[in-house]
């Protein structure tokens, strides 16, 4: 009877172990994916200058489609890093594989989950120049709505050759912002100029899809404007941390505040060339 006891209490600390390495695996890595003679999935690598050119072919699909991965003929190649790593993400049928080259004659394929990273690209920079829209308008109700409302929120403007405003959390954006649009002696008129965002960058951060984005816009004066965004549990963009330097400040700006590496909490602003999407 106690033998049978322990042996139960020992399949029940299996299945256990089980579930919790099975509940610990990472969503977004790489699935290897295998053909029916259990043979892994690979590509020539004389694809190579193909995919290096962000190139979706007919030869691709069809060498793909030999190993049982059919793709639409309008699925994207993203080069992360030349010569070294791709990913083929197919829209149509929300599909995504990462294409890996690790030497020799064949690259490595494997499956990977779904992200539309162009359209959120895309997304990303309509969302700034709705951001840019609203404050210009003195919109701004509006504006702090597209704020994510969390304590790691933060925003730093320098609105002179040495004046900056910086502030966390909601309340501390909230007060930057309307001392900028209607408080502060010299900004009242100013708005938010230059161009829109030129570099996206996205990524996942454990389960949340998060996003960087620069370009050639600042407050008050043409200059730069660096910001991260979150995507919420609903869907919705929203941006977490903003930092914007007028052109006449630039060559004393070293360094980006906002940058993850710098970050106490080392979430905000990432620009890791493997992220970027365009």
């Amino acid at each position: 009877m106690h033998k049978v006891i322990k042996l139960a209490a020992i399949c029940c600390s299996l299945l256990v172990a089980v579930f919790i390495m099975g509940c610990g695996e990472d969503s977004t890595s790489p699935t290897k994916v295998k053909k029916e003679d259990n043979s892994a999935i690979s590509l020539s690598a004389s694809h190579i200058e193909s995919l290096n050119g962000e190139s979706f072919g007919a030869s691709i699909a069809q060498e793909l489609d030999g190993q049982g991965i059919k793709l639409s003929e309008a699925s994207t190649v993203w080069s992360r890093a030349t010569d070294e790593e791709w990913l083929i993400t197919d829209t149509e049928n929300e599909l995504a594989y990462v294409v890996k080259n690790n030497g020799g004659d064949k690259l490595e394929v494997n499956k990977t989950s779904f992200i539309d990273y162009q359209g959120e690209a895309e997304t990303i920079v309509k969302f700034w120049e709705e951001y840019r829209n609203l404050y210009n308008k003195r919109e701004i109700t509006k504006l702090l709505t597209l704020w994510n409302k969390k304590g790691s929120d933060h925003i730093y403007i320098n609105i002179s050759e040495n004046e900056p405003l910086s502030g966390d959390g909601a309340e501390g954006v909230r007060n930057v912002l309307l001392k900028l649009s209607k408080g502060h002696h010299s900004t009242k008129s100013d708005n938010w100029k230059g161009s829109p965002m030129n570099e996206v960058y996205i990524k996942k951060r454990g389960a949340t899809l998060v996003a960087s984005a620069t370009g050639p816009n600042a407050f008050r004066n043409p200059g730069q404007t660096w910001a991260y965004f979150v995507k919420n549990d609903i869907g919705k963009w929203k941006v977490s941390k903003v930092e914007s330097i007028e052109q006449r400040n630039m060559g004393k700006h070293d360094r980006i505040l906002i940058h993850e590496k710098d970050a106490e909490d080392k979430i905000g602003y990432f620009d890791d060339k493997k992220t970027r999407v365009k």
